[in-house]
């Protein structure tokens, strides 16, 4: 920059400011032409203008007052409370026009380097989340360089994101703080400070609740379809009428020749009960044979899916997309002003209006577990760690095929700020020592895949007598149809035997009185025939 004096200087930088490359780190080269009588103070005054105005600091002014050329520097928190203030100028040396030298010291040009010490110096940091990754990095590198801080905290249970991050960014440009943690990555961001590395990722994703277990009997009931059910029971009685008829050509097997005698051997084959006689004709030996194989294969069959039905009968069918969700008209939450942070109204143009607002995600993330029927859009750290503290992991579940783009948190640092590169290296070593997965493990931080493999509780199964609740229902039933068709045949046999005994009497009475009748009318035939003779 050539200039004559402060003000010329403050003037280009305003303009070298507006333009997409202007960096204020970067090594500036000042040279100031007037004669003046103090080059030192004009050389002080030039730091001190660019310093409030631009924020350069890695400057180099050269003063040239008459015949002799000043080369003149200045330094960050070199001394006690000196804290960013432009307090003097450093000498570099003196030329003159013929290139003798003058004054020579030990300081080269362009000599800045970032200080490892700042004095205790002030620094004010609004802190958006309190327990996040990036306030742990800010904390720990500020304490390293020795900075006395002050936190400005937003409660996380009070107001919305949308309003903390507000609120966080009005302090920040209104000067009352100069960092604020962490921010999501935006490019409007970018004009109000210079952002840092990333500092954090994680995701915007819908939680649903997950599948619930198929009831055992209704699993079990759906073994066979409806129609192999039905092809099933045509083959029974098919198989009956056949020995029937075969029964009846043949003077051997009296016993098949009863079609209710054959239905209920065809049953007994099919529960595995002997028949109640064997045949003699070898043409219902082999249809008896061939009914046994088929039985047999059919309960095989049956018996294998009864056991594993028993120990698993598997889940209900999952959300798995937005579609889905608007289909099943299941509510669901948002937390305040994320259709304001991100359009999702483009993700959610087939959703229904049952759209709630989350301002306290705990109390949703309760009613997914609580009801089943509730889905929620939300941070992904907040969520897994909550349900990772509840240990109610396995009733709330992500929505599969359907992925929100990470998003990446940085740490918004002032203009011009000196720390902003020393701070990325600090980032970059945390992050390729694992540190920063260490402390996210430890803030339980866990993955939002829900990888149950570390659960000791799914690694075995306890078989139970609840398990076997199936076999007892249908027990109680056949013995409750049994003893109801016991009682049956009890009350018809206890009929028929009073009815045939009434008429059994009624016929003994009418022939008493019918040889009562016939005995007085002998008598008086005999008495006729005393009388005439």
């Amino acid at each position: 920059m050539f200039t004559t004096g402060a003000e010329d200087a403050v003037s280009q930088a305003d303009g070298l400011m507006e333009s997409t490359s202007w960096n204020n780190r970067a090594p500036f080269i000042v040279i100031v032409r007037n004669r003046t009588a103090s080059p030192e103070r004009l050389a002080f005054s030039v730091v001190e203008d660019l310093w409030q105005n631009a924020r350069v600091f890695n400057i180099v002014i050269l003063v040239a007052p008459d015949t002799t050329f000043h080369l003149y520097t200045w330094f960050l928190y070199v001394q006690h409370k000196q804290c960013g203030e432009v307090r003097e100028v450093a000498l570099i040396n003196v030329l003159s026009e013929n290139g003798a030298r003058n004054i020579t010291t030990d300081i080269k040009l362009f000599s800045y380097q970032a200080p490892n010490n700042f004095w205790g110096c002030p620094l004010t940091v609004s802190s958006i989340y309190n327990d996040s990754t990036a306030q742990k990095l800010i904390s720990d590198f500020l304490l390293m360089l020795n900075f006395t801080v002050t936190y400005i905290h937003y409660s996380n249970d009070g107001p919305e994101y949308v309003t903390r991050g507000t609120s966080a960014v009005s302090d920040f440009i209104s000067g009352n703080s100069d960092i604020v943690t962490s921010i999501i990555l935006q490019k409007d961001l970018i004009k109000l400070g210079d952002p840092s590395h990333d500092v954090e990722w994680y995701e915007e994703i819908w939680y649903i609740p997950c599948a619930k277990p198929i009831d055992r009997i209704q699993k079990i009931a759906t073994v066979f379809s409806v129609t192999l059910w039905i092809a099933m029971i045509a083959v029974l009685i098919a198989t009956g009428i056949t020995i029937w008829q075969l029964a009846r050509l043949s003077r051997q097997d009296d016993t098949y020749k009863d079609i209710s005698t054959v239905l209920y051997n065809a049953w007994a084959v099919v529960v595995g009960v002997v028949v109640t006689k064997m045949p003699r004709c070898y043409h219902l030996r082999i249809v008896i044979f061939a009914w046994i194989c088929y039985c047999f294969s059919v309960s095989t069959v049956f018996q294998t899916f009864l056991t594993t039905f028993l120990v698993d009968p598997g889940l209900q069918k999952q959300i798995s997309n937005l579609h889905e969700l608007s289909e099943s008209r299941m509510e669901y939450g948002v937390p305040p002003g994320k259709n304001r942070m991100y359009d999702l109204q483009d993700a959610q143009t087939n959703l229904t209006d049952t759209e709630h607002e989350c301002y306290y995600y705990e109390k949703c993330v309760e009613r997914i577990i609580d009801t089943g029927n509730f889905a929620m859009f939300e941070d992904s750290r907040r969520v897994n760690r909550y349900l990772a503290s509840a240990n109610k992991r396995n009733k709330v579940c992500v929505m599969n095929y359907y992925k929100v783009d990470t998003q990446r948190t940085v740490n918004l640092f002032a203009t011009g700020t000196k720390i902003l590169e020393q701070f990325n290296k600090y980032v970059t070593r945390m992050q390729e020592s694992g540190e920063i997965s260490k402390y996210e493990t430890d803030l339980w931080i866990i993955s939002s895949s829900f990888d149950d493999e570390d659960d000791t509780t799914q690694q075995y199964f306890v078989f139970s007598i609840s398990h076997l609740l199936v076999a007892f229902y249908a027990l109680s039933n056949g013995h409750s149809l049994g003893f109801v068709i016991f009682l049956l045949e009890f009350l018809h046999h206890s009929y028929s035997t009073n009815r045939q005994s009434a008429l059994r009497r009624k016929r003994i009475e009418r022939l008493s009185s019918a040889v009562t009748s016939s005995s007085g009318c002998h008598q008086q035939l005999r008495l006729y025939k005393v009388r005439h003779s």
